[in-house]
């Protein structure tokens, strides 16, 4: 019988048929003519390569939000034989695909990691140790990483608090500092007035 047009929606019914082939024994396969299965499954070689190649060009612009898609075009590449695999033409964009992607967990990770630093600075009160170690793993991440950190501002914010902080810090010492010598130097003009006037 003939088996007609077939499509990718067939898959699953065609490799039933080849399994139920190959379980009759020889005498029962020699009455069949698997010609049309043949047929059938060449056709479907080029249907999984064409759907694949359709499943690389849906990638587009990567992002993080692409991840499965690349990983389920990746995994229907593998699943293609040798012969189905020649049909796909775009692999290069899967490629660039995964190696884009690779970069931008990379950067992801590497902001998260500032992220967290960031959010460990807590209440500033002379935190300086905290602050410097998330300044310093900020600086050192690139552009494109930098653009992922999503608490930047709070990072400012700390290294403005802190300055605040060493500010008041030196007004109330050396403020405090200047009110001595005042003070000083008014009980010496005082002492001085004394001992003229005596």
């Amino acid at each position: 019988a003939a088996l007609g047009e077939i499509s990718i929606e067939d898959e699953a019914e065609l490799v039933s048929i080849r399994k139920t082939y190959a379980s009759l024994e020889m005498k029962q396969r020699m009455t069949i003519d698997i010609r049309a299965v043949s047929k059938a499954e060449s056709e479907m070689s080029i249907l999984r390569g064409i759907r694949t190649s359709d499943l690389i060009a849906s990638i587009g612009e990567v992002t993080l939000e692409k991840q499965q898609l690349i990983r389920d075009a990746r995994a229907s590449f593998m699943a293609l034989s040798v012969y189905e695999r020649r049909l796909v033409s775009n692999i290069e964009v899967l490629n660039t695909a995964e190696s884009v992607l690779t970069g931008l967990i990379l950067c992801k990770n590497e902001a998260d990691a500032v992220d967290k630093l960031i959010e460990k600075i807590g209440f500033v009160f002379f935190n300086s140790g905290a602050i410097s170690q998330a300044r310093e793993a900020y600086d050192e991440l690139d552009a494109e990483s930098k653009e992922w950190v999503t608490n930047y501002g709070q990072l400012l914010k700390a290294e403005i608090l802190l300055i605040a902080e060493y500010v008041v810090a030196c007004v109330i010492i050396f403020g405090g500092a200047a009110l001595t010598v005042l003070r000083f130097r008014k009980k010496a003009s005082e002492k001085k007035v004394k001992s003229t006037e005596e």
